[in-house]
C-alpha cells in the first residue's frame, strides 16, 4: 500500500490591511539606515544614514553640529587605523580568544549560504560584521513579510 499525497488547499486567508504594516515599514527602513550607517565610508554617507534614522511622526534626530568629527569618531571606533574601541564583529565578542575569522564568521557564512545570500565582500570583509548581519535580518524579514 502506498501513501498518496494531494494539494490540499491553503488554510491560509487573505486579512484585510494590518494597522501594524506601517510598524513593519518603519522597522525596515530604520533597519536599512542601521546598516547603512555601518557600511559608511565618509562623514557624508555616515551622514545620510544618520537622517535616514528619522521616520515621519517620530522625534527629531539630535542635531549633529559637525560631521568630521563624527567621521573621527565612527573610524575610531569601528574601522580604524590601529585597535579600534568596538569592533563590528561578532566572532571578536564570541570567541574565546577575541580574534577575526572565527567560528562566527563561518557560522554567519553558512547561515547566509542556507539563505540564499552570500557577502559581496567575501575575502576582503569578514561574513560576520554586523552590517552584513543586519542585511542578512532584513532580508528574512522581507521574505517573512512576502
Amino acid at each position: 500500500m502506498s501513501l498518496t499525497i494531494s494539494p490540499v488547499p491553503s488554510p491560509l486567508v487573505s486579512v484585510p490591511t494590518n494597522p501594524r504594516m506601517a510598524d513593519a515599514e518603519a522597522f525596515a527602513r530604520r533597519g536599512a539606515a542601521l546598516r547603512d550607517f555601518f557600511f559608511a565610508t565618509n562623514g557624508a554617507s555616515l551622514r545620510r544614514a544618520f537622517e535616514a534614522l528619522a521616520l515621519p511622526g517620530s522625534p527629531p534626530l539630535p542635531p549633529v553640529p559637525a560631521w568630521d568629527e563624527e567621521e573621527y569618531l565612527f573610524n575610531r571606533l569601528f574601522v580604524g587605523p590601529g585597535p579600534v574601541a568596538a569592533p563590528p564583529y561578532a566572532s571578536v565578542y564570541l570567541e574565546t580568544e577575541r580574534r577575526l575569522m572565527g567560528e562566527a564568521t563561518l557560522f554567519a557564512r553558512e547561515a547566509y549560504a542556507a539563505l540564499g545570500l552570500a557577502s559581496p565582500w567575501q575575502g576582503s570583509l569578514p561574513d560576520d560584521h554586523i552590517g552584513l548581519e543586519l542585511d542578512a535580518a532584513l532580508a528574512v524579514f522581507a521574505a517573512l513579510r512576502r
